[in-house]
């Protein structure tokens, strides 16, 4: 078993999914960075959300021509819009 990978700021594990996607980003010349969820709620923490809040970006606003099935781990992307106080 290899140890796990950190992100470099904060040394929290990456799963393989996740430091795979950023590689696949970065080699494409667009900087990413793996969040927790505890993390993207806390940029929302004093703001109010607009419906329906914090959720999957699958789940936020889905478009119902899309007839693809997704599973919210293959979305692993959350989405939020809030109005700052």
């Amino acid at each position: 078993m290899r140890p796990a990978r950190t992100d470099e700021r904060r040394d929290l594990p990456l799963t393989d999914d996740a430091d795979r996607i950023t590689r696949v980003y970065r080699d494409a010349g667009t900087i990413v960075r793996a969040r927790t969820r505890e993390d993207f709620r806390r940029f929302f923490a004093d703001w109010d959300l607009v419906e329906p809040g914090k959720a999957s970006a699958l789940r936020w606003r889905p478009d119902p021509n899309v007839t693809e099935q997704i599973t919210e781990a293959e979305a692993s992307c959350l989405a939020a819009v809030a109005i700052r106080p």
